[in-house]
């Protein structure tokens, strides 16, 4: 029994010993966050306005059990700050679940989100704790329950309105630029990875976009963000081998994970 105590006080103090120099030698987060902002692929959680006001009644993705891309910052040890909404478009609008009428809940738009991030890393004497906020894909053009009217009154987005969407990303980049930070953009998965029509069917939506105004919407956000912001960071193969959780949309943790890994090769972290 005497040495089986000594045995166990040894291993105790080299135990100690080991996992004190592993977290000593463990790489710090980085000193500054990262800033997100965008729909579910940004964070996968519907905003609460007041109370328990909410779009799709507060609900989150895959009932809570979903990584969006801040979660994956997060598990790869940054701090992050991140004020995406499941379900935003660039611009603010009530929710319209199927039925005749929209609201009470309402989503903010991509530059109230870019606003809430800079508040949350503004130094009193001026400037920002951040210096890259990485911008996901809006569900703009992409379904019927992304418009500020009843899914009813829906109908597809023309080539000029999804240029203009694209240029409202344009726009929340160029605040972040003029706020002294590069603005990161995520590009779309390829169609065949995601899977539309079974998005459509498990969540109710009235229509979802074909291949081809899909592929549209996809260019137009790279050719757009490309020419006009050169300052901006595009990182188009951040989805490559793409991996939905079984919903159609959103991905697995490890397809996530890769993602993050990617954007950081990109800028170099």
């Amino acid at each position: 029994m005497k040495m089986t105590s000594k045995l166990l006080m040894v291993c105790g103090w080299l135990c100690l010993l080991v996992s004190g120099s592993a977290f000593a030698n463990q790489a710090s987060p980085p000193a500054e966050p990262i800033l997100v902002i965008g729909g579910s692929y940004a964070n996968g959680k519907v905003p609460f306005n007041d109370g328990l006001t909410s779009p799709l009644f507060g609900i989150a993705v895959n009932f809570a059990s979903y990584a969006s891309l801040g979660d994956g910052f997060i598990r790869r040890g940054y701090y992050v700050v991140n004020e995406g909404q499941s379900g935003a478009t660039t611009f603010a609008r009530p929710g319209c679940e199927p039925g005749p009428a929209c609201g009470p809940g309402v989503w903010d738009s991509y530059d109230t989100q870019l606003q809430r991030a800079l508040a949350r890393v503004a130094y009193p004497t001026g400037g920002f704790n951040a210096s890259y906020v990485v911008i996901t894909v809006p569900n703009d053009c992409l379904h019927s329950a992304a418009f500020a009217v009843p899914q009813s009154q829906a109908i597809p987005c023309t080539s000029a309105e999804v240029g203009d969407a694209m240029q409202a990303l344009v726009d929340v980049g160029s605040a972040a630029i003029q706020a002294g930070l590069t603005p990161v953009y995520v590009g779309y998965p390829r169609y065949e990875d995601v899977d539309l029509p079974l998005f459509q069917q498990l969540f109710g939506i009235q229509w979802v976009v074909t291949l081809a105004q899909y592929n549209e919407i996809a260019l137009q956000h790279w050719t757009t963000i490309t020419s006009q912001l050169p300052q901006a960071v595009y990182v188009a193969g951040a989805w490559h081998n793409f991996e939905h959780l079984g919903d159609g949309l959103h991905p697995t943790y490890e397809t996530v994970l890769r993602a993050v890994w990617r954007i950081e090769r990109r800028l170099g972290l």
